[in-house]
Protein backbone atom coordinates (compact mmCIF):
# COMPACT_ATOMS: atom_id res chain seq x y z
CA UNK A 1 0.00 0.00 0.00
CA UNK A 2 1.35 3.39 -1.00
CA UNK A 3 1.05 5.72 2.00
CA UNK A 4 1.20 9.40 1.16
CA UNK A 5 3.20 11.76 3.30
CA UNK A 6 1.30 14.50 5.07
CA UNK A 7 2.92 17.10 2.80
CA UNK A 8 1.51 15.44 -0.33
CA UNK A 9 -1.97 15.29 1.14
CA UNK A 10 -1.79 18.89 2.37
CA UNK A 11 -0.56 20.28 -0.96
CA UNK A 12 -3.11 18.33 -3.05
CA UNK A 13 -5.94 19.34 -0.71
CA UNK A 14 -4.87 22.99 -0.73
CA UNK A 15 -4.83 23.09 -4.55
CA UNK A 16 -8.26 21.43 -4.68
CA UNK A 17 -9.62 23.79 -2.00
CA UNK A 18 -8.53 26.93 -3.85
CA UNK A 19 -9.67 25.68 -7.26
CA UNK A 20 -13.11 24.45 -6.21
CA UNK A 21 -13.94 27.59 -4.24
CA UNK A 22 -12.45 30.03 -6.76
CA UNK A 23 -9.95 31.36 -4.26
CA UNK A 24 -6.31 32.28 -4.85
CA UNK A 25 -3.43 32.79 -2.45
CA UNK A 26 -0.15 34.29 -3.55
CA UNK A 27 2.90 32.64 -1.98
CA UNK A 28 3.87 34.53 1.16
CA UNK A 29 0.45 36.19 1.54
CA UNK A 30 -1.59 35.59 4.66
CA UNK A 31 -5.04 35.98 3.11
CA UNK A 32 -6.88 34.63 0.08
CA UNK A 33 -8.31 36.59 -2.79
CA UNK A 34 -11.86 35.29 -3.00
CA UNK A 35 -13.37 38.05 -5.13
CA UNK A 36 -14.39 35.49 -7.78
CA UNK A 37 -15.77 32.96 -5.28
CA UNK A 38 -19.40 31.91 -5.04
CA UNK A 39 -20.03 33.90 -1.89
CA UNK A 40 -18.82 37.11 -3.55
CA UNK A 41 -20.92 36.37 -6.64
CA UNK A 42 -23.97 35.85 -4.40
CA UNK A 43 -23.19 39.10 -2.57
CA UNK A 44 -22.84 41.00 -5.86
CA UNK A 45 -26.31 39.78 -6.86
CA UNK A 46 -27.74 41.03 -3.57
CA UNK A 47 -25.95 44.35 -4.00
CA UNK A 48 -27.61 44.78 -7.41
CA UNK A 49 -30.93 44.45 -5.55
CA UNK A 50 -29.84 47.03 -2.97
CA UNK A 51 -29.30 44.45 -0.23
CA UNK A 52 -26.35 43.24 1.78
CA UNK A 53 -25.84 39.97 3.64
CA UNK A 54 -22.98 40.28 6.12
CA UNK A 55 -22.99 36.50 6.57
CA UNK A 56 -21.66 36.07 3.03
CA UNK A 57 -18.79 38.49 3.62
CA UNK A 58 -17.99 36.86 6.94
CA UNK A 59 -18.04 33.32 5.55
CA UNK A 60 -15.72 34.27 2.68
CA UNK A 61 -13.26 35.75 5.16
CA UNK A 62 -13.69 32.95 7.73
CA UNK A 63 -12.73 30.36 5.09
CA UNK A 64 -9.20 31.83 5.17
CA UNK A 65 -8.79 29.74 8.32
CA UNK A 66 -8.85 26.58 6.18
CA UNK A 67 -6.37 28.09 3.76
CA UNK A 68 -4.09 29.01 6.67
CA UNK A 69 -4.01 25.40 7.85
CA UNK A 70 -3.58 24.00 4.35
CA UNK A 71 -0.76 26.46 3.59
CA UNK A 72 1.12 25.68 6.82
CA UNK A 73 4.28 23.72 5.96
CA UNK A 74 5.40 23.11 9.55
CA UNK A 75 3.80 19.67 9.71
CA UNK A 76 5.00 18.37 6.33
CA UNK A 77 7.47 15.85 7.73
CA UNK A 78 5.03 14.27 10.16
CA UNK A 79 4.23 10.59 9.88
CA UNK A 80 2.17 7.96 11.63
CA UNK A 81 4.37 8.23 14.73
CA UNK A 82 3.14 11.80 15.17
CA UNK A 83 -0.50 10.88 15.66
CA UNK A 84 -1.10 13.27 18.56
CA UNK A 85 0.10 16.29 16.56
CA UNK A 86 -1.88 15.19 13.49
CA UNK A 87 -4.94 14.72 15.71
CA UNK A 88 -4.63 18.32 16.90
CA UNK A 89 -4.24 19.49 13.29
CA UNK A 90 -7.40 17.71 12.16
CA UNK A 91 -9.25 18.86 15.29
CA UNK A 92 -8.59 22.45 14.21
CA UNK A 93 -10.10 21.66 10.81
CA UNK A 94 -13.13 20.05 12.44
CA UNK A 95 -13.68 23.02 14.76
CA UNK A 96 -13.60 25.49 11.87
CA UNK A 97 -15.94 23.26 9.82
CA UNK A 98 -18.29 22.98 12.80
CA UNK A 99 -18.54 26.74 13.24
CA UNK A 100 -19.23 27.24 9.54
CA UNK A 101 -21.89 24.51 9.52
CA UNK A 102 -23.53 26.02 12.60
CA UNK A 103 -23.67 29.40 10.85
CA UNK A 104 -25.31 27.85 7.80
CA UNK A 105 -27.85 26.09 10.03
CA UNK A 106 -28.69 29.35 11.80
CA UNK A 107 -29.01 31.38 8.61
CA UNK A 108 -31.08 28.63 7.00
CA UNK A 109 -33.39 28.64 10.03
CA UNK A 110 -33.80 32.41 9.82
CA UNK A 111 -34.58 32.27 6.09
CA UNK A 112 -37.10 29.45 6.52
CA UNK A 113 -38.46 30.86 9.83
CA UNK A 114 -37.65 27.66 11.75
CA UNK A 115 -37.38 28.26 15.49
CA UNK A 116 -35.76 25.08 16.87
CA UNK A 117 -32.11 24.42 16.10
CA UNK A 118 -32.49 20.66 15.61
CA UNK A 119 -35.29 21.30 13.09
CA UNK A 120 -33.11 23.87 11.31
CA UNK A 121 -30.43 21.22 10.79
CA UNK A 122 -32.90 18.56 9.65
CA UNK A 123 -34.44 20.95 7.15
CA UNK A 124 -31.05 22.10 5.84
CA UNK A 125 -30.08 18.47 5.38
CA UNK A 126 -32.51 18.27 2.45
CA UNK A 127 -30.25 20.58 0.44
CA UNK A 128 -27.07 18.68 -0.37
CA UNK A 129 -26.78 16.13 2.44
CA UNK A 130 -27.91 12.52 2.62
CA UNK A 131 -30.52 11.83 5.27
CA UNK A 132 -28.86 11.89 8.68
CA UNK A 133 -25.49 12.95 7.22
CA UNK A 134 -25.46 16.45 8.71
CA UNK A 135 -26.32 15.12 12.16
CA UNK A 136 -23.67 12.37 11.89
CA UNK A 137 -21.00 14.88 10.88
CA UNK A 138 -21.98 17.23 13.68
CA UNK A 139 -22.00 14.38 16.21
CA UNK A 140 -18.58 13.18 15.05
CA UNK A 141 -17.06 16.65 15.38
CA UNK A 142 -18.69 17.19 18.78
CA UNK A 143 -17.58 13.85 20.21
CA UNK A 144 -14.01 13.98 18.89
CA UNK A 145 -13.02 17.62 18.89
CA UNK A 146 -15.44 19.62 20.99
CA UNK A 147 -17.55 18.44 23.93
CA UNK A 148 -14.88 16.59 25.85
CA UNK A 149 -16.77 15.77 29.04
CA UNK A 150 -19.99 14.33 27.69
CA UNK A 151 -21.03 10.67 27.43
CA UNK A 152 -18.53 8.44 25.67
CA UNK A 153 -16.68 11.20 23.83
CA UNK A 154 -13.08 10.73 22.82
CA UNK A 155 -11.52 12.80 25.60
CA UNK A 156 -13.42 11.33 28.56
CA UNK A 157 -10.94 9.64 30.91
CA UNK A 158 -7.69 10.98 29.51
CA UNK A 159 -5.42 8.46 31.21
CA UNK A 160 -2.22 9.82 29.64
CA UNK A 161 -1.84 12.50 32.30
CA UNK A 162 0.26 12.07 35.43
CA UNK A 163 -2.70 13.31 37.46
CA UNK A 164 -6.25 13.47 36.21
CA UNK A 165 -9.63 14.61 37.39
CA UNK A 166 -12.20 11.91 38.07
CA UNK A 167 -14.46 11.54 35.07
CA UNK A 168 -18.19 11.95 35.37
CA UNK A 169 -19.72 8.65 36.47
CA UNK A 170 -16.47 6.80 35.76
CA UNK A 171 -14.86 4.30 38.10
CA UNK A 172 -11.99 5.48 40.27
CA UNK A 173 -8.51 5.17 38.83
CA UNK A 174 -5.10 5.61 40.42
CA UNK A 175 -3.65 9.15 40.39
CA UNK A 176 -7.04 10.83 40.19
CA UNK A 177 -7.90 14.17 41.67
CA UNK A 178 -11.53 14.22 42.75
CA UNK A 179 -13.71 17.24 43.37
CA UNK A 180 -15.35 16.40 46.69
CA UNK A 181 -17.61 19.15 47.99
CA UNK A 182 -15.38 22.11 48.71
CA UNK A 183 -11.94 20.47 48.50
CA UNK A 184 -9.79 18.36 46.22
CA UNK A 185 -9.00 14.80 47.21
CA UNK A 186 -5.95 13.13 45.67
CA UNK A 187 -5.93 9.36 45.19
CA UNK A 188 -2.34 8.41 44.60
Amino acid sequence: MDIKKFQEIRVETFKYWLKELDRTRVAGELSDNYSESYVCKWQKELTKQGQHCSFLCSIADWLDNFSDLLDDKRYDDLGTDDSEVLFRYYTKIMLIASEILEDFVYVHGKIKDIKKKNLMGKDLEQYGFKEGEFEQLSSFINSVGKHKTEKENYHVHNHHLKHEFEDFGDESHQNQIRLNGTFLEYRG
